[in-house]
C-alpha cells in the first residue's frame, strides 16, 4: 500500500477521463541511461526513467540517523523505492502542466530546472526524514512484518509492477469501459472504498497537487500587477476552494483506479489487505508516509518554482497565458 502507486493511478486516470491532452500540451525532452535523447508530445513514461538507487547517497537531503536502516527497510519492503523513478518523472510533468506553455528556450531551462530539484534521490532523502520524525519502533516492526508476509510482498508486487511499466493508459482506458458496461459488485466497492479511507489516497493525491500549485502560485504572485496579486491568505483560500471542489471527482476516480490496480486480487486477500490499512501499524505508515510525501514534494516544488522564476520571468508566462494561480484540470465523471 503506497502513496506512489495511488497517485500515480490518480493522475494516469484523470488524464484518460478528462478526454486526453490539453490543447496546449508541450512537447517533451528527455535523455534515457543510454544517452539517447528523445522528443516527444508524451513525457517519459515510468520504465523510461531512470531506476532509483537502492539506498540514498550519504548527502542526500533529509538523511535521518535515528531508525534509518529499519525506515529504509519498511520503504523498500514496501515498493516505495521502486515507484519513485516514476512518480518523480510525474510530479515534473505536472509541474510544467502549471506554469503552462512556454517558448521552446524557455521550457528548456523549466525543464533543466524541474530535473535537478525533482530527482527521485532528493525525495526520497525528505520521505525517509518526514518518516523518522514520526516513527513509533512498535508499530514500524508490525508494519514490516506485514509487508513481509506472502499476501503484503503480492500485493506490493502488482503495485511496483503497475508503477514501472509503461503503456497502461490504454488498458485503463478499456477497463473504464467495461465497468460502464458491467459495473463491480457493491461488495467490492465497498471494499476499495474503506481501502482510499484508510489510505487516504484520495487526500494525499489532492495534497500533492495542491502542494504543486502553492509553490507556482506563491513563487510568481510577487511578480504580477497589483491587482492580480493573491497573497499567502488569499492563495491558502482559493487553494482550500479547489481542493474541495475536485474531493468527491477524485475519490470516485479513485475508486475506478483501485478497482483497476486490484482486479486480480481475490475479495478475501483484498478484505485482509483493507483490515491492515484500518490497523493501527496501517494507519501509523499510512499517515507518515503521506505526510512526508507531500511535504517532499513542496519542497522540492518549491525549489523549482523559485529557480524558474528567476531564470523565466514570469512575464513570459502571462505572455504564453500561463502564472498566478492555476486550477487542475478535473476528471470527467466515472462509471461509479
Amino acid at each position: 500500500m503506497t502513496r506512489i502507486t495511488w497517485t500515480l493511478l490518480i493522475v494516469l486516470g484523470a488524464g484518460l477521463l478528462a478526454g486526453g491532452a490539453p490543447a496546449d500540451a508541450a512537447t517533451y525532452r528527455w535523455v534515457d541511461e543510454n544517452g539517447v535523447v528523445t522528443y516527444s508530445d508524451r513525457p517519459p513514461q515510468p520504465r523510461e526513467a531512470p531506476p532509483a538507487p537502492d539506498t540514498p547517497a550519504a548527502d542526500t537531503p533529509g538523511a535521518v540517523a535515528g531508525d534509518r536502516a529499519a525506515i529504509d527497510a519498511l520503504l523498500d519492503v514496501s515498493g516505495l523505492k521502486r515507484q519513485l523513478a516514476g512518480i518523480t518523472t510525474r510530479i515534473r510533468t505536472e509541474f510544467h502542466q502549471q506554469h503552462g506553455q512556454l517558448t521552446a528556450q524557455d521550457f528548456a531551462q523549466a525543464e533543466q530546472i524541474a530535473a535537478r530539484h525533482v530527482r527521485s534521490e532528493s525525495v526520497y532523502g525528505l520521505i525517509a526524514e518526514g518518516v523518522g520524525k514520526r516513527a513509533d519502533a512498535t508499530k514500524l516492526q508490525a508494519a514490516l512484518g506485514w509487508y513481509r508476509s506472502p499476501l503484503g510482498r503480492r500485493i506490493t508486487e502488482i503495485e511496483v509492477a503497475f508503477s514501472t511499466s509503461g503503456g497502461v493508459e490504454r488498458e485503463i482506458e478499456r477497463y473504464i469501459g467495461r465497468l460502464r458496461q458491467r459495473p463491480p459488485e457493491r461488495e467490492r466497492v465497498a471494499l476499495v472504498a474503506r481501502l482510499d479511507a484508510a489510505g487516504r489516497a484520495t487526500e494525499t493525491s489532492l495534497d500533492v497537487s495542491m502542494a504543486i500549485i502553492r509553490s507556482l502560485a506563491a513563487a510568481v504572485d510577487p511578480y504580477l500587477p497589483a491587482e492580480r496579486r493573491l497573497g499567502r491568505s488569499q492563495l491558502e483560500s482559493r487553494i482550500r476552494e479547489v481542493r474541495a471542489q475536485a474531493f468527491e471527482q477524485v475519490r470516485r476516480l479513485s475508486l475506478v483506479m483501485m478497482l483497476f490496480l486490484y482486479r486480480d486480487v481475490p475479495d478475501a486477500d483484498l478484505a485482509r489487505y483493507v483490515r491492515f490499512a484500518e490497523s493501527e501499524p496501517g494507519q501509523w505508515y499510512v499517515s507518515a508516509v503521506s505526510r512526508a510525501f507531500v511535504d517532499a514534494v513542496g519542497a522540492v516544488a518549491r525549489g523549482a518554482a523559485t529557480d524558474l522564476v528567476r531564470a523565466v520571468p514570469p512575464q513570459r508566462w502571462q505572455q504564453q497565458g500561463g502564472g498566478g494561480f492555476k486550477k487542475p484540470a478535473l476528471p470527467k465523471e466515472t462509471a461509479l
